[in-house]
Order: C-alpha cells, then structure tokens, then sequence
C-alpha cells in the first residue's frame, strides 16, 4: 500500500487527491471487513494537507450590500434578492 502511495506521490498527485484515494480504500476495506472476507479492518494513515483560510466579506460590505437599494428593473432586485438569500444562507457560489 506504502508502495502504491508513493508511486502516485511521485507522479505529482496533490496530498488531497491522495487522501480521496485512502478514503475510497478504507470505505472497501470497512466493507470487506464487514462482509467477512477480511478479519481485521485496516487502518489508513491520511496524509497531512496544509488548511486553506477563506476569505470572507467585512461587516461593512455585508451592511453596504444589503442596505443598497436596487434601481428600477427587471435583474437589479432578482441580483440583489440572490446576493441577500446567499448572505443569509451562507450558500457558496462555485
């Protein structure tokens, strides 16, 4: 297994592309574990990936968005309305 991580390491794979794999490995172990066919469950030891901070808005652009009023049309208050439910929800926009 060591082997297999490592021959994908060498090959430029990301650390979180590596651990999708390992999570993908465990889940069949933990199943044939769980169907009989192994008699111990392996354990995966994932790979360190460094943590990625999101930038977020300031209190003051949130205030200024939702305290805008749209002009007269047709897209400015559907945008505005959109922008307020994502604000709300903390839904992302990908």
């Amino acid at each position: 297994m060591l082997e297999c991580i490592q021959a994908v390491s060498a090959k430029r794979v990301s650390p979180i592309s590596i651990n999708t794999y390992l999570r993908g490995f465990k889940a069949y172990t933990r199943w044939l574990h769980a169907d009989g066919h192994l008699k111990e469950g392996l354990r995966v030891q994932f790979l360190k990936t460094e943590q990625n901070i999101l930038i977020t808005f300031t209190l003051e652009q949130v205030s200024a968005f939702v305290n805008h009023r749209p002009s007269c049309g047709i897209n400015e208050p559907r945008i505005w309305l959109l922008g307020c439910l994502l604000f709300d929800t903390g839904l992302r926009v990908i």
